[in-house]
């Protein structure tokens, strides 16, 4: 929520409606009182809200510990009794259904019931329904009720949409899960917050009869080694929110038998192959390059041609004279050795080079002249997220490269000069023909701006496409590129980062902005993205 109360500020001092598109930095937001919406109990949006964003998200935040927290609390079997004190005495609203037609799927390793809401009542009859769906569970193992939209009324009211999740294991022994988008009315009191009125909307109920997947880590010898202190280091990172990759996952066929392996990593510590067996199990390689060139990502592939395959990491391993140098290995009998020196090397300030990060790499012939050229995803430097960073548009962070391949494991970069500027924070990119004219193209997701496409004109140089949904901003993650529907033509899923902060906090500031730059920040929130 953090990203999205800067963002928030920020957007504040962008003016009223003729703000421009790309908001400006800046300070907090100032509060907005309006009059109170007086209608009746309905579960419809108010048409008239507080929009000052961090007194809404206070309230916002109680709701969530409150009331909405009672409800998962009754449907853990945690404290139910608390449901009916969070109950206005005036409720009138409905429960989860408890009967429900099941949907035909064609797989009968899962079952599918969409539940419908139950019948009108008061206060008993809502908390009687949230038991019996509770009661459909041998045992309720994670509820989660989080309001991604809420609009606080002037005079102790409030509306919420809400994310529901409930997982658990059903009496038959199923594995199940159920997920809905509920709705509710409530009002403040002197106790706090309490249901006026509540509609669950139609709830999927999904169900299995077996565990997809199975944990078999320990006995099949795959187990990622890494210190106590490392352990726990990565745990208090990751608890608060401070740490954004620390490494990756990668199958290859690493010894080339025509089994899946893979390899895992963590930047600058380790580095580990686990070769398939081809009888259940894992031999594991530790530190096949040394763990201070581990980077972000590695990439294993064959730039020579000779059949073996190099490995390419993104760490910077060395700067001089204004020459970084990226980290590329070739193949031994027992691992591998350093590559060409200076093979992966490119122009930049050598001062504080370790600071230098670059998220990804994938190969493409670009040029096509029969050899594999590498881009190299840039995120960010010593200045990036400074002052003046932008989180909607930015232009702060590490310069893309692109590496054409010379031969004989010897590239040189050549990103701005072939069009591929971008500084937008990118943490992946996905070559593929997208105009579908006999050469790769190239999809960049990007962190903090928009994502860019970028057309190839058949000899390695690029423009960028301006119009296509692809370039969407949705604060990108990562991106795969496939047929999946196998109709001929490339399907493309982007992960995006979804909030519900930013789901609730992007409407509360709509009379601020220009009708383009509201649709775009709710772009950022919405979650991942599927085209085709």
């Amino acid at each position: 929520m953090r990203r999205w109360l800067l963002l928030a500020s920020w957007l504040a001092l962008a003016g009223c409606h003729d703000a421009p598109q790309t908001p400006a930095a800046g300070g907090l937001m100032a509060a907005k009182p309006v009059a109170a919406d007086l209608m009746a109990p309905t579960l419809d949006p108010p048409t008239t809200f507080v929009h000052e964003v961090r007194l809404s998200e206070a309230e916002a935040d109680a709701v969530s510990g409150g009331p909405a927290k009672a409800v998962c609390r009754a449907l853990l079997r945690a404290g139910g009794e608390g449901l009916a004190a969070a109950v206005a005495s005036d409720f009138a609203g409905r429960g989860p259904g408890s009967a429900g037609e099941p949907v035909a799927l064609g797989d009968e390793r899962l079952s599918l019931v969409h539940l419908p809401p139950g019948p009108p009542g008061d206060g008993a009859a809502f908390v009687a329904a949230v038991n019996r769906l509770s009661e459909r569970f041998a045992a309720v193992e994670y509820c989660k009720l989080k309001p991604r939209q809420f609009r606080l009324i002037n005079g102790g009211e409030a509306w919420a949409e809400f994310d529901f999740a409930l997982n658990g294991h059903l009496a038959d022994g199923q594995r199940a899960a159920a997920h809905g988008r509920p709705r509710g009315r409530l009002r403040k009191g002197a106790t706090g917050w309490q249901w006026m009125a509540f509609d669950p909307g139609p709830i999927d109920l999904v169900a299995t009869p077996r565990p997809w997947f199975v944990d078999v880590s320990a006995q099949t010898g795959v187990e990622l080694v890494r210190a106590a202190e490392t352990e726990q280091a990565v745990t208090e990172k990751t608890d608060d929110r401070s740490l954004e990759t620390i490494g990756g996952v990668a199958v290859v066929d690493f010894d080339r038998d025509g089994r899946d392996d893979f390899m895992a990593w963590n930047r600058r510590r380790t580095l580990q192959v686990f070769v398939n067996d081809g009888r259940g199990g894992f031999r594991r390689i530790l530190d096949p390059i040394p763990p201070i060139a581990v980077g972000l990502f590695q990439l294993l592939v064959d730039l020579d041609g000779d059949g073996r395959e190099e490995l390419v990491s993104t760490e910077v391993l060395d700067c001089a004279d204004g020459q970084g140098t990226l980290g590329l290995f070739v193949r031994t009998e027992d691992g591998f050795a350093p590559g060409p020196k200076g093979a992966l090397s490119f122009a930049t300030p050598c001062g504080a080079y370790d600071q230098l990060t670059f998220q990804h790499v994938t190969a493409a012939d670009v040029d096509r002249d029969g050899d594999l050229d590498l881009f190299v995803s840039g995120f960010s430097n010593r200045h990036s997220k400074g002052l003046r960073h932008n989180l909607f548009r930015s232009s702060d962070g590490e310069q893309n490269r692109l590496f054409i391949n010379q031969g004989g494991l010897r590239f040189t970069e050549e990103a701005q000069a072939r069009g591929l500027d971008g500084r937008r924070f990118s943490y992946s990119a996905e070559f593929f023909d997208y105009d579908e004219d006999g050469d790769v193209d190239l999809l960049v997701t990007n962190d903090y701006g928009p994502n860019e496409v970028f057309q190839n004109d058949g000899i390695g140089r690029f423009h960028r496409a301006v119009r296509t949904p692809l370039i969407e901003n949705g604060q990108s993650m990562g991106v795969t590129v496939a047929d999946l529907d196998r109709d001929g033509f490339f399907d493309v899923y982007v992960s995006n980062m979804y909030s519900k902060a930013g789901n609730r906090i992007v409407p509360l500031m709509e009379p601020d902005l220009t009708p383009e730059t509201y649709q775009a920040l709710l772009g950022l929130a919405r979650g991942n993205s599927f085209y085709r």
